[in-house]
């Protein structure tokens, strides 16, 4: 309970710095809060937890969400890793709340990323939140940059840990549907398509952008069901002075179509997966 409740005072009073630091326009703290009406997301900029929490309606919906990227033919790397440059946070539309951050993060080899994050919440009791993101990879350097982009997401809507389905209707978005408490969530790329993309259980996924190989991503479509996760991938060469912006929403909402009991019971009796999916969130 002490390590517990120190945990809980460490972070509100970063979260306490980094709102009188945006006041002054200095740079924040690795740890930021967003906030709109009936939404707030938190972002650990210095880990790949990153976007780590989407809370609508006081509810929870995000596990993790962060990015990967490689240069040439060695194994990708969490952003993080390139080292933070800037972060600032604002509030763009006047309501009360900063609901925007832009982070900057950059390597040696001139790779500079920059993160762009707008959160637009919705009435309070309407479940409903919006997150637009925009990412602007440039070579800053002398020589090509050969490029592969990964933006992973783990979703746990409404806190639920195994009873989502996740399918991609189309190559450039992405819906994860609640089996058994009536939430949606989709994100649609709206610039450029990606090049490859994939739908699988959380382990899986996550890791084959954390081990010592090339990942190319495997284009499965889904559905899937139980502790679903999915990612995106760009494949890009950038020539010096070149840069590639990727343009992306993400929507929330209560689902206007729900499952049959059919079809959430069987999610529900997948072999294994609940028992999994609590175990790593109780050793997280």
């Amino acid at each position: 309970m002490v390590r517990t409740r120190f945990k809980l005072v460490a972070v509100a009073a970063t979260l306490a710095m980094a709102c009188s630091l945006a006041k002054a326009g200095t740079v924040l703290p690795s740890l930021v809060q967003l906030e709109d009406l009936n939404s707030k997301v938190l972002v650990d900029l210095r880990s790949q937890a990153g976007v780590e929490s989407w809370q609508v309606d006081g509810a929870s919906n995000l596990f993790q969400q962060w990015f990967w990227v490689r240069t040439g033919d060695q194994r990708e790397q969490s952003i993080d890793t390139l080292g933070l440059l800037d972060a600032k946070v604002s509030d763009v539309n006047f309501n009360e709340g900063n609901d925007t951050l832009v982070a900057v993060f950059g390597s040696n080899d001139g790779l500079k990323i920059t993160l762009s994050l707008n959160l637009t919440g919705a009435k309070i009791g309407s479940k409903s939140s919006d997150l637009a993101e925009t990412i602007k990879i440039e070579n800053a350097g002398s020589t090509a940059l050969p490029i592969s982009f990964f933006q992973y997401v783990d979703f746990d809507l409404n806190g639920g840990l195994y009873d989502d389905i996740g399918q991609f209707p189309n190559s450039n978005t992405v819906t994860q549907k609640s089996a058994t408490n009536g939430l949606i969530v989709s994100e649609t790329v709206v610039t450029p398509a990606p090049t490859h993309r994939e739908v699988a259980l959380r382990s899986q996924l996550l890791d084959k952008l954390n081990d010592e190989r090339a990942t190319t991503l495997a284009d499965n479509t889904g559905p899937v069901t139980g502790d679903v996760a999915w990612a995106f991938q760009w494949d890009r060469v950038l020539n010096p002075g070149q840069s590639l912006i990727i343009s992306k929403d993400k929507n929330l909402k209560a689902d206007p179509v729900p499952l049959p009991d059919s079809v959430w019971m069987g999610a529900l009796l997948l072999g294994g997966i609940g028992i999994t999916s609590i175990r790593r969130r109780i050793a997280a």
